[in-house]
């Protein structure tokens, strides 16, 4: 019988109890209404894209995130607001990633290269997808930007189908604490 696949990505999730999380809310409410928002239970920050793997691999995935050298707790300030006009994506992201976060990415991109994965090529451009079919870049209220988040958790998170259609829904299957300061 063969497995099924999970579509499979390492993130970190913006804290629901930070002050700055209302105003990520806002700024998805003041997004046209032409395009597609993310769900705001899916927002998340993509540290390495895994796709669909075998539980198997899954499982390796994770007794390999589990051994990454230890990272520090970090902050990011949310401070840019970015449109990839190909492909339609609204999206907020950081003038100044921090070095933790660079690092972070950096060894779970080398993880699922480890484990046998395509990884990307392209430099790591830390963000939160905010909405798809964008037709144009808006503009978000002053009073959102910047937003600051900290993170002492990362996470591996599977894509699912939403149950009676829908978008997709994200959920965290495995976590690890990053290293206190």
């Amino acid at each position: 019988m063969k497995e099924k696949k999970q579509r499979l990505f390492f993130a970190l999730e913006p804290d629901k109890n930070s002050a700055d999380y209302p105003k990520l809310r806002q700024t998805l409410s003041g997004l046209p209404r032409n395009c597609r928002p993310v769900p705001v239970d899916n927002l998340h920050l993509t540290l390495a894209f895994v796709g669909s793997v075998a539980p198997a691999v899954r499982q390796s995935l994770e007794r390999s995130a589990a051994r990454i050298a230890p990272v520090p707790q970090f902050h990011i300030c949310l401070d840019q607001l970015g449109y990839w006009a190909r492909s339609r994506i609204l999206w907020l992201g950081t003038s100044s990633p921090p070095p933790a976060l660079q690092d972070l990415a950096s060894q779970l991109r080398d993880t699922t290269a480890a484990c046998g994965l395509p990884t990307e090529h392209r430099p790591y451009l830390p963000h939160i997808t905010l909405a798809k079919s964008v037709p144009g870049k808006p503009t978000p209220p002053v009073s959102t930007l910047p937003l600051r988040f900290h993170f002492r958790r990362f996470g591996l998170y599977i894509s699912e189908p939403a149950p009676h259609g829908g978008s997709v829904r994200y959920t965290c299957i495995a976590d690890w604490p990053l290293a206190p300061n």
